[in-house]
C-alpha cells in the first residue's frame, strides 16, 4: 500500500495539518475549538486524565492553553448533552431481568469517593458519588426501582434492595 493512502499516513497528515492550523491560535477557525474541547472531555472523562494533565497534554500537542475551569465547563456541557441518553439507559436497565452491581473507591483530589456500576450484558451505567451507602444508589436512581434479580458481591446495602442475589464468584 502506498504511503499516501495508508491509514497511518492520514493520521500523520492530520497532525501536520493541525500543527499548521494551531501554530497561531488567533487564526483558528471556529471548527477547531469544538474539537479541542471535545478532546479535553475525552481525555478527562474516558481516560481519567486529571484536569491539569489534560491541560498540559492539549498545550503540548495542540498549542491550546485551557484552564481547569474551561475543561470543567466542557465536562458540564457534555454531561448536559447526555441527559436524555442517561434517562434512556436507566429505563433500558430497569427493563432487564438481571442486573449486576458493584462499587469501588476512587480518590478525587485526595479524598475518597466511590464509583458505582450497574450493568447487564450490553449496558453499563457508571455513577460517581461522595458516599458508598444507600444514598449513592438512590441518587443513581436505578437499583431502588429495579424489580428483577440483582447480582452483587454481598455488600450489606444491596440486601436492603428487593430481589437481590449475592454472587458466588468472590468465594472461588
Amino acid at each position: 500500500m502506498p504511503w499516501s493512502t495508508a491509514p497511518r499516513s492520514r493520521c500523520v497528515r492530520a497532525v501536520i495539518t493541525a500543527s499548521r492550523l494551531l501554530s497561531n491560535s488567533r487564526s483558528w477557525s471556529s471548527a477547531v475549538w469544538p474539537r479541542i474541547h471535545g478532546l479535553a472531555v475525552y481525555l478527562n472523562a474516558v481516560h481519567f486524565v486529571p484536569l491539569k494533565r489534560t491541560a498540559n497534554i492539549l498545550e503540548a500537542v495542540c498549542g491550546a492553553k485551557l484552564s481547569d475551569g474551561t475543561i470543567a465547563l466542557n465536562l458540564n456541557v457534555a454531561a448536559g448533552r447526555l441527559a436524555a441518553f442517561e434517562t434512556e439507559l436507566k429505563a433500558a436497565l430497569l427493563s432487564e431481568p438481571v442486573l449486576h452491581a458493584d462499587e469501588t473507591g476512587s480518590k478525587v483530589n485526595g479524598t475518597l469517593a466511590w464509583m458505582h456500576v450497574v450493568s447487564c450484558k450490553q449496558l453499563t451505567l457508571y455513577g460517581h458519588h461522595q458516599q458508598r451507602g444507600y444514598a449513592a444508589l438512590k441518587d443513581m436512581d436505578v437499583l431502588p426501582r429495579f424489580r428483577g434479580t440483582l447480582m452483587h458481591d454481598a455488600w450489606s446495602i444491596y440486601f436492603q434492595l428487593p430481589d437481590n442475589m449475592p454472587c458466588a464468584t468472590p468465594i472461588f
